[in-house]
């Protein structure tokens, strides 16, 4: 329930002694005797991204872990914690990561039409380069294969 007085009702946390509620049992008692008032510093302004309230969240990932584990983590924790209404927004170094992972596929299907291209002058021929492209996903089998035995990540720096 949210109830907001008059404003000469709210000029200040004194205000809030004058109010009278019902309690759990039905009495009518003051405000005081119910809660709990603590007086804390608040925000000066209002941090908006694309016209809507935000807050930022900076971290980085842990050690041992890529940044596409932390931002699958961070897409759970939100879908499990925020309320219906609430998003999170990826930006920065995140927004860079799925941009860069969309685009990758782009430059990929581009590169293998660039070699097509250049083993089709070599061979002076359509079929040869198919022939020679075939090994193509045998060599990206055995690269994800040395990395999984390895432990190891594209992102992994160590």
């Amino acid at each position: 329930m949210r109830v907001r007085l008059v404003d000469k009702d709210r000029n200040s946390p004194a205000d809030l002694d004058r109010i009278w509620v019902r309690d759990q049992f039905g009495n009518v008692v003051r405000l005081p005797e119910v809660i709990k008032k603590e007086i804390k510093p608040s925000l000066f302004a209002i941090t908006r991204y694309n016209r809507e309230r935000s807050i930022s969240v900076f971290g980085n990932p842990a050690p041992g872990k890529s940044q596409g584990e932390g931002l699958k983590a961070v897409q759970a924790m939100a879908a499990d914690i925020l309320p219906e209404g609430y998003h999170i927004v990826m930006s920065g170094n995140a927004q860079l990561f799925r941009e860069s992972f969309v685009n990758m596929i782009l430059v990929m299907i581009m590169g293998i039409f660039v070699a097509y291209m250049i083993l089709a002058t070599q061979y002076n021929s359509f079929i040869h380069p198919v022939t020679v492209l075939m090994a193509l996903p045998f060599s990206m089998t055995g690269a994800f294969l040395a990395l999984a035995v390895t432990h190891r990540s594209l992102t992994s720096t160590a």
